[in-house]
């Protein structure tokens, strides 16, 4: 019951308590899908004030037909919360300084308005965008790869439709586009193709983050490959540096347990920090951890709980069993200020 008073208090404008139990908005599976049910998912998924969510949602639901409606109605919205940020950033300096704050924030749900910007931004101070940045390196790509194929192998690996994606990417994949090479890595990993994912990877990890973090992954986790904590902390470590919050994550973590380096709790939490103030889950779960196994500071409960709410509410589905336990020492004045205070480390007031 505890549980279910803290989550009816993060939920609870428009979803109410009866139907806590599902996941409104992060990525835990649905238990009721009558219409009524996705209903109240949708409006919780509404009420909220991010727009991470809507775009999980999005990738997760997309060729659900019972939820078609709720689909269109959700990329609107997506839509519309991207337009108000992108207006936003219309009024600030065009420097590379907002352009790098722009990306970390938005470029997962925004980033056709991210690239719109960047290109004013190049515009201002003669530096490349990364379309200029991909076609310098892809002059090999024919004339007759269009930008509706790049775009529909794009999308389709977006919303994880991965077995449509692959037959659609490597034709351009295979002509020198570097954005479906990259998809196609993903693809395949998440098929479990691991050498295919390893060849994919490898060829634009010098010019892709989100290749040099797959590459990190098939290292650490013997895939494709033997396994090699160090050398997957050297491809986490920079794509960490480009801003990657997945890879900054992942660094935190094997710093944590001491994976292909020594171990070091504090440089553990500051790649964790950097990984969670970009909203990233699995980074806000395993600073539960430390709060709740006192590493660095007292054992703090409250805390703990305010790291693993956040977590949950960001598709980290770990994070609902550690509530579940934790639930049941909640004092709610306590867990009110452990949540400012979680709140306060995010927006950078706090370490």
């Amino acid at each position: 019951m505890r549980l279910l008073a803290i989550l009816c208090l993060n939920v609870a404008l428009l979803s109410g308590c009866a139907n806590v139990q599902r996941e409104q908005v992060a990525g835990v599976d649905v238990q009721d899908n009558s219409r009524e049910g996705v209903e109240q998912e949708v409006r919780a998924l509404f009420e909220q004030p991010f727009i991470d969510p809507l775009t999980r949602y999005l990738e997760r639901y997309s060729t659900d037909r019972a939820r078609a409606g709720f689909i269109r109605q959700i990329s609107a919205e997506r839509d519309k919360r991207c337009a108000v940020i992108a207006a936003r950033y219309e009024e600030q300096p065009r420097t590379l300084e907002s352009l790098e704050r722009y990306r970390r924030g938005y470029d997962y749900s925004c980033s056709e308005d991210v690239e719109a910007f960047a290109a004013l931004v190049q515009a201002a101070t003669g530096s490349k965008t990364r379309a200029q940045e991909v076609a310098s390196d892809t002059d090999s790509v024919p004339e007759s790869l269009t930008d509706a194929q790049r775009n529909e192998c794009y999308l389709l690996t977006k919303i994880r439709n991965f077995n449509e994606a692959r037959e659609l990417c490597i034709m351009p994949a295979e002509s020198g586009d570097m954005r479906s090479q990259l998809n196609m890595a993903l693809i395949s990993q998440a098929l479990r193709d691991y050498p295919e994912a390893l060849r994919w990877a490898r060829l634009v990890a010098e010019r892709s983050p989100e290749a040099r973090y797959v590459l990190g992954q098939l290292f650490a986790n013997g895939q494709g490959v033997m396994q090699d904590y160090a050398e997957a902390l050297t491809w986490f470590q920079r794509a960490a540096n480009d801003g990657h919050a997945g890879s900054q994550a992942a660094l935190g973590i094997m710093f944590l347990k001491g994976e292909g380096v020594a171990a070091n709790p504090l440089t553990a939490r500051q790649w964790l920090l950097k990984a969670a103030r970009q909203n990233d889950g699995r980074a806000q779960y395993y600073l539960g951890e430390m709060s709740e196994m006192g590493v660095l500071a007292e054992r703090d409960p409250m805390q703990a709980l305010a790291w693993y709410d956040l977590s949950n509410r960001n598709g980290y589905r770990d994070a609902r069993t550690k509530m579940e336990s934790l639930s049941k020492q909640v004092d709610p004045e306590k867990f009110s200020q452990a949540q400012a205070q979680v709140r306060q480390v995010l927006s950078g007031g706090q370490q």
